[in-house]
């Protein structure tokens, strides 16, 4: 039999140190964005009608003048907080953030939200329609924190 020849081997587990942590166990680190961003959900939640709105635009714009290295999850989760306040005064920002940043905030930073809270909304051909951008958005951080 031919598929004998390719037998299955277990998974290598690598180990690192990264800088300033303990070695892992096989246990993922989260970088320090990964923990601000759980920070800020854990803070704010996900009532997007009683979000400090001001407060959500000042810390994106803080982020943009002085990005964090690392991972863009905190980036991503303002942007989302706009994207859920739905106040289209907010595109601009949001764009600065998916575009200026880096290449994975434009990767992580959905072009979906962008082209809802332009049309308003609504499903299109390639955006749903915002209730259920919303609830997939909230799912993914009420993961991310559990």
């Amino acid at each position: 039999m031919l598929f004998r020849l390719f037998k299955k081997k277990k998974p290598i587990a690598i180990e690192t140190t990264p800088t300033g942590s303990e070695p892992l166990a096989n246990d993922y680190i989260p970088d320090q964005n990964e923990i601000r961003a759980a920070a800020l959900v854990k803070r704010f939640g996900f009532d997007f009608d009683n979000l400090p709105h001001d407060t959500i635009r000042e810390l994106l714009q803080e982020e943009l003048s002085h990005p964090q290295e690392g991972s863009c999850e905190y980036l991503r989760v303002l942007c989302g907080y706009l994207y859920g306040i739905g106040d289209t005064a907010d595109l601009s920002l949001i764009e600065k953030a998916k575009y200026s940043v880096s290449f994975d905030a434009q990767c992580m930073i959905d072009t979906e939200w962008i082209e809802s809270l332009k049309n308003g909304g609504k499903k299109k051909k390639h955006v749903r329609c915002r209730a259920d951008i919303i609830e997939d958005f909230v799912s993914y951080y009420t993961d991310y924190i559990s």
